[in-house]
């Protein structure tokens, strides 16, 4: 199996990798004139301490878990990774987009990074795996609400 430090490489990767996309985005959108919900002019929202918890551990969680699911029921049809990986992304894309449209395209590579996180360790260890990419990118998304 892999080791911890094999398992932290992949998951700050996939963490680096996350955060490049969603500048990319961010960037590509505002150029492209598409207004993303953290304008500048913009203040943000205060968050409450339930609601930090949430957003950091509560959410993360209980998302992991309908993920998990997901790609169990889609291992019964597809024994190969790669389209897991893919489905997964668009099915977490689509969904955070009901609330805005960029943040499902933001949210897409996340949730395939984390599948890919899931699918290589496997169980506990990839549930975990997945799990912290998770609230390492909630954190990093209320940083500047929390400065």
């Amino acid at each position: 199996m892999y080791s911890q430090i094999q398992l932290l490489a992949d998951l700050l990767l996939s963490y680096v990798w996350c955060v490049l996309w969603t500048f990319f985005i961010v960037y590509f959108a505002s150029f492209a004139g598409i207004p993303f919900p953290a304008e500048p002019e913009e203040s943000y929202p205060s968050v409450s301490l339930q609601g930090i918890i949430f957003i950091v551990f509560a959410g993360p969680f209980l998302e992991n878990c309908v993920l998990t699911g997901l790609i169990h029921q889609l291992r019964k049809k597809i024994t190969t990774d790669g389209p897991v990986i893919i489905i997964c992304g668009f099915v977490a894309g689509g969904l955070h987009s009901i609330v805005y449209v960029g943040w499902g395209v933001t949210t897409f590579l996340s949730f395939a990074l984390m599948t890919r996180l899931y699918l290589r360790y496997r169980h506990r260890k990839g549930f975990v795996a997945a799990l912290l990419l998770h609230i390492l990118l909630n954190v990093s998304s209320i940083l500047p609400m929390l400065i």
